[in-house]
């Protein structure tokens, strides 16, 4: 059984169709995941090409967890396993605390700090991801983007 941190992502990957299954009001696969006390949560999956597909999960809370998908595909359908989620060190997601603050999952404050980049879409990809290192090096916890180029860039 695989061991994972509380609030690691965890990544179930499948073999299915190689053909995109048609998008409609239902994912491709989705995967019910059962906590020990009975808690149950339904994650919808995607197609990541070829005949890849994925369900991403961040388990809120420790202990033993089962999952089986569902599907119309045949390939997709009725996989199951387990996994069990142990405390970690990462401190969740951020969520409203109070009406004007923010927390993360596990209570500590998350102080939002961001910045602008300016004409993103072009930039050459070094510098993206020059800018993208400098900016977390820097501290910053979030990134707005500059839709309309400025005049002379």
């Amino acid at each position: 059984m695989a061991s994972h941190s509380l609030h690691d992502v965890i990544e179930l990957a499948f073999d299915g169709p190689a053909e995109p299954m048609p998008v409609g009001v239902e994912a491709p696969v989705t995967a019910l995941v059962t906590h020990e006390t009975g808690e149950t949560v339904e994650v919808p999956g995607f197609w990541d090409g070829g005949s890849r597909y994925r369900v991403r999960i961040a388990a809120a809370r420790t202990g033993t967890w089962r999952w089986t998908t569902a599907s119309r595909a045949e390939e997709l359908d009725g996989a199951s396993g387990e996994f069990t989620v142990t405390p970690g060190a990462h401190p969740g997601p951020v969520t409203v605390s109070g009406m004007f603050h923010f927390a993360h999952a596990d209570g500590s404050t998350h102080w939002p700090l961001g910045t602008t980049v300016y004409n993103w879409i072009h930039q050459t990809d070094e510098l993206m991801a020059e800018t993208v290192e400098s900016i977390a090096e820097a501290g910053f916890t979030k990134l707005r983007f500059m839709v309309f180029p400025q005049a002379g860039a």
